[in-house]
C-alpha cells in the first residue's frame, strides 16, 4: 500500500510538472498545440488525483469510472494539439466517440453494469487513440529525426501500457510496477514532445532566418542593426549596402561610425536627432549620404531605437532607400513647371505686342485720327503685324509637333556629297545677293570613300534654311558663310555652318537652343522658335547639334549625324 500511494504520488507530480511547463510556454508563445498538451496533461493529473480517492474509500465503481471519462478527454486534447503540430485537420468522429462511450458509462452506472462492460469501451477509446496519435505523428510529421521515431514509439508504448491491465493482466492497475511504468512512460514522452517542439523551433528559426536574409539580400533598401553598448558596432548591415551606398558589409563592421562620418554636414543636426531617444522622429527623415564614389544621394531612413528592461536605449534599427531618383524627377517636373509657366508668359507676352500695335492702328483709323494719305501705311503696318503672328503661330505648331512626335519623317539613304551639293546650290542665290562670301569645303575622306546616311531631306533643308539665314541676318556685306564636312571618330560626320559676323556673347550661348530667346542684343525681328525646332529636328535624326561662337568673329554651328 506505501509503495502504491508513494508511486501515485510522484506520478502526480510528474504530470503536473509537465502540465505547467506547457501552460508557461503556451503563456510566452500562445502556440495552439502547446495550449492543448497542456490542458491535456493537467485534466490527466485530475485523473490521477482519483486514484488517490480511491484508496480512501470513495465507491470504486464511481472513481474507476469518473477516472476514464477523465482520461478519454485527456487524450482527446492531447490528440488535438497533435492535429494541430503537424498541420492536419482534426476529425470530429474522435468527439463523437468519446461522448457516445460517456453516455454508454453513464447507463452502465445508473443500472449497475459489471465494471468491466462499463468501462471497456473507454479504456478501448483511450488505447486506440493513444496509440493514432503515434502512428499519425510518424507519419506526418514533416522532419525525420531521432525526435520524431521517439515521440512516435513513446505515443505506441503509452497506448499499450494504458490498455495492458484490462485486457492481459487485471491485477497490474493495483501494483507499483503499473504506476512506475507510467512515471517512465509520461517523462519518457513529454521529454519527447518538447524535444520535438524545441526541434520545430529550431528548423522555423533557421528558415525565417533564410527569408530574412532572402528578402534583405534582394531588397531596394538597406537593413542595418548597429548598437552602441557596451561599445558602438554594427550587427548586422544587408549586402545590398554596396549597390545603394558603395560601401561593402566589411567596411561597415570595421567602422562603427561610417553613416556618422558620410552623412552630409548640413544634414548631420537631423541625423543626430534620429539617435536621441526624446526626439527621435516617428516617421521617415530625408538626408543626403556620401556615395564611396564622392556623389551625395538623397536617401529616406527610418529608425527604430531599441530599449532595454529600464527603458535605456542600446541600439537603432534602420531602414535606408536610395530616393535620388525620385527626388531628381519632382526637382525637373518642378522645373518643367516653371519653364511652362515661363513658356505661357513668353507666348502671351509675343502675342500681346503685335496684337495690342494692329488694334491701335485698326482703332486709329476708325476713329478717323489718321489722315487719308497716311492710312496705306498703317494698313501695311498691320499686314506686317499679322504676318510676325502667322510665323509665330506656325512656329509654335510646328515645335509642339516635333516635341510631341505627331510629325512622321521620310527618311531616305543619301550620299552626304550629294546632299550637301544639293543644299548649297539651294542658298546659293540668296547669300551671295546680299553680297556674302558662300564657300564649302568637303573633306577627302568623304569625297573619297563616298559616305552614306539616313536622313528626312525635307527636314534637314529646313534645318540649314534656319542656320543659314540666320547668319545672314548676324554678316556684314563682304563677310562669308561656309559649308564644311568631315568625319568624326568613325561614325558620326559632322556638317558645319559658320560665319564671319558678329558673333554671340557667353551669356547667351547656353540658352539659344530654348523656346523665343532671342540674345541680348539681337535686335532682328523673329518668332524665337527657330534654333529649337532645329534641334529638334536634328534629335530625330539621332544626332546633335552644338554652337561655337566669338563676338565680333562669328558663330559656328555643328551638326553630328551617324553614318550607316
Amino acid at each position: 500500500m506505501f509503495w502504491i500511494m508513494y508511486s501515485l504520488v510522484i506520478l502526480n507530480i510528474s504530470v503536473y510538472a509537465f502540465a505547467v511547463i506547457y501552460l508557461y510556454i503556451f503563456r510566452k508563445t500562445h502556440e495552439k498545440y502547446i495550449g492543448y498538451w497542456g490542458l491535456s496533461w493537467m485534466v490527466y493529473g485530475v485523473g490521477l488525483m482519483l486514484d488517490i480517492l480511491a484508496y480512501n474509500n470513495i465507491p470504486i465503481p464511481f472513481i474507476l469510472i469518473a477516472q476514464e471519462i477523465v482520461y478519454s478527454f485527456s487524450v482527446f486534447f492531447l490528440l488535438s494539439g497533435t492535429y494541430v503540430f503537424i498541420n492536419r485537420k482534426k476529425s470530429n468522429i474522435w468527439f463523437i466517440i468519446l461522448l457516445a462511450n460517456i453516455f454508454w458509462s453513464l447507463i452502465c452506472l445508473y443500472f449497475r453494469f459489471p465494471y468491466v462492460i462499463t468501462v471497456t469501451p473507454l479504456s478501448i477509446y483511450f488505447s486506440i487513440i493513444s496509440i493514432y496519435t503515434g502512428i499519425i505523428f510518424l507519419q506526418n510529421w514533416e522532419y525525420e529525426g531521432n525526435e520524431k521515431v521517439a515521440t512516435g514509439i513513446a505515443f505506441l508504448l503509452w497506448g499499450v501500457h494504458k490498455s495492458y491491465y484490462f485486457y492481459l493482466h487485471p491485477t497490474f492497475s493495483v501494483s507499483p510496477t503499473s504506476y512506475i511504468t507510467e512515471i517512465i512512460l509520461i517523462i519518457g514522452l513529454n521529454s519527447c514532445l518538447i524535444l520535438t517542439y524545441l526541434q520545430k523551433n529550431r528548423i522555423s528559426l533557421v528558415k525565417n532566418e533564410q527569408i530574412f536574409r532572402l528578402l534583405t539580400e534582394n531588397s531596394q533598401d538597406m537593413i542595418y542593426l548597429s548598437k552602441y553598448s557596451p561599445e558602438p558596432y554594427f550587427e548586422y548591415v544587408s549586402p545590398n549596402c554596396e549597390r545603394i551606398i558603395g560601401y561593402s558589409q566589411e567596411e561597415f563592421y570595421a567602422n562603427p561610425y561610417l553613416l556618422d562620418d558620410i552623412v552630409h554636414p548640413e544634414d548631420k543636426p537631423l541625423y543626430e536627432l534620429t539617435l536621441n531617444p526624446k526626439l527621435s522622429p516617428k516617421e521617415s527623415v530625408t538626408l543626403r549620404y556620401r556615395h564611396k564614389n564622392g556623389h551625395y544621394l538623397w536617401v529616406d531612413e527610418y529608425t527604430t531605437l531599441l530599449n532595454d528592461k529600464e527603458g535605456n536605449p542600446f541600439g537603432i534599427e534602420g531602414i535606408m532607400r536610395d530616393t535620388s531618383e525620385i527626388i531628381l524627377n519632382d526637382e525637373k517636373i518642378r522645373q518643367a513647371e516653371k519653364e511652362r509657366q515661363r513658356l505661357l508668359s513668353t507666348i502671351s507676352h509675343e502675342l500681346r505686342t503685335p496684337i495690342t500695335t494692329i488694334r491701335g492702328y485698326v482703332d486709329a483709323i476708325l476713329d478717323h485720327k489718321i489722315p487719308e494719305k497716311e492710312s496705306y501705311q498703317y494698313l501695311q503696318n498691320i499686314q506686317n503685324k499679322i504676318g510676325m503672328l502667322e510665323l509665330l503661330i506656325n512656329d509654335l505648331f510646328e515645335l509642339s509637333q516635333y516635341e510631341s512626335n505627331q510629325i512622321k519623317f521620310k527618311f531616305s539613304q543619301i550620299k552626304i556629297t550629294q546632299l550637301l551639293k544639293s543644299l548649297y546650290n539651294k542658298f546659293e542665290d540668296d547669300v551671295k545677293h546680299v553680297d556674302l562670301f558662300f564657300d564649302m569645303n568637303i573633306s577627302n575622306e568623304i569625297s573619297n570613300k563616298e559616305i552614306e546616311i539616313i536622313v528626312d531631306v525635307e527636314r534637314i533643308e529646313q534645318v540649314f534654311s534656319n542656320l543659314i539665314y540666320n547668319a545672314i541676318k548676324h554678316t556684314k556685306k563682304g563677310d562669308s558663310i561656309t559649308i564644311s564636312c568631315h568625319v568624326h571618330n568613325e561614325q558620326m560626320i559632322v556638317i558645319r555652318i559658320s560665319d564671319t559676323g558678329t558673333g554671340i556673347s557667353s551669356t547667351d550661348l547656353p540658352h539659344i537652343f530654348k523656346r523665343f530667346y532671342k540674345g541680348s542684343n539681337n535686335t532682328v525681328q523673329g518668332s524665337g522658335l527657330g534654333l529649337a525646332i532645329t534641334k529638334e529636328i536634328i534629335l530625330k535624326h539621332q544626332g546633335t547639334i552644338d554652337v561655337t561662337s566669338h563676338l565680333g568673329k562669328g558663330t559656328a554651328f555643328n551638326i553630328y549625324l551617324p553614318i550607316i
